[in-house]
């Protein structure tokens, strides 16, 4: 619906490595990682659990930060995936849903 091309190792590799260092680094599994071609500056995870997620970048993000900059943004997202927030959100809607 977006547009998002899933990055592979092979055709992005900047973009791969800093995914897979930060996941090293947290002991979460990689997970899938797309790229949107828009010009606004942009990132979000989702999935239901750290074995079943993805994260999502702009170009217009990479345009515009530099390698740390970048990664901050990216574990922030992973964040969001090894806290479970994606599913807590999911959750939260629907029983207020069910509520109302």
């Amino acid at each position: 619906m977006s547009g998002a091309q899933k990055i592979e190792k092979q055709n992005n590799p900047y973009i791969y490595n800093i995914v897979e260092n930060l996941c090293i680094a947290s002991g979460m599994p990689i997970p899938k990682i797309y790229m949107i071609n828009d010009k606004s500056p942009n990132a979000f995870a989702t999935g239901r659990n750290p074995k079943h997620s993805a994260i999502c970048v702009t170009q217009g993000l990479l345009d515009i930060l530099d390698r740390s900059e970048l990664e901050a943004v990216i574990a922030h997202e992973l964040s969001h995936i090894k806290n479970y927030d994606i599913l807590i959100a999911s959750l939260v809607v629907v029983l207020a849903n069910a509520i109302t």
